[in-house]
């Protein structure tokens, strides 16, 4: 894969759909807005429509992240990996853990879009992985 700094990523908005727009220049991620009015409901989750389609280039992907001031709510965001082959609208899944509903507004910003190079390994069956020094344990393992 080619290093480039400045990748393209193509966008095509769908009915009332806001372009991608970064909070401040320099900052990673693109945030996504709302075309609708949006009320999450306690505990259940919502399936938003972004109106967004996007065409990754060649070996990257992308994901969904909430913004900070949103995390405040107790809202979050569930995300599936968005593969450089996905044509289709981007969806914002979202589950609200709280007992109360929060309502935004069409316009809003919920959540930025992150793309990021993916590496494919060549996969190699082993019998034994090399010692380390935090071998098996995975959750904890170092320490609060």
């Amino acid at each position: 894969m080619e290093e480039n700094l400045k990748p393209k990523m193509k966008v095509k908005l769908l009915g009332r759909a806001q372009l991608p727009k970064q909070g401040r220049e320099g900052d990673a991620g693109y945030d996504l807005f709302l075309n609708n009015d949006a009320i999450f409901k306690p505990g259940k989750v919502e399936v938003i429509p972004t109106g967004i389609c996007i065409e990754l280039p060649e070996g990257y992907a992308a994901n969904l992240a909430m913004r900070s001031s949103v995390c405040k709510t107790g809202l979050i965001l569930q995300t599936p990996l968005i593969d450089e082959n996905y044509r289709g609208q981007i969806h914002i899944m979202v589950y609200n853990p709280t007992n109360h509903i929060i309502a935004y507004r069409a316009g809003d910003r919920i959540c930025s879009l992150y793309m990021f190079p993916v590496y494919q390994p060549e996969l190699e069956v082993v019998e034994e992985l090399s010692e380390s020094n935090r071998w098996t344990s995975w959750s904890g393992s170092s320490g609060k």
